[in-house]
């Protein structure tokens, strides 16, 4: 029984392992470009956008 969810658990996270792999770097940039925004628009005000 341990090995039947066994296989059940790596049939879960492996996924979802390789999908945090891949939305962790594209996290990153997203809220990267909102910080950069964020700052932009504190320091350009409104006339910046």
């Amino acid at each position: 029984m341990a090995y039947t969810s066994s296989i059940a658990a790596n049939a879960t996270t492996g996924p979802l392992t390789d999908l945090a792999k891949v939305l962790g770097p594209i996290a990153g940039i997203v809220s990267g470009i909102a910080a950069v925004a964020t700052i932009a628009a504190l320091f350009g005000g409104n006339s910046a956008s």
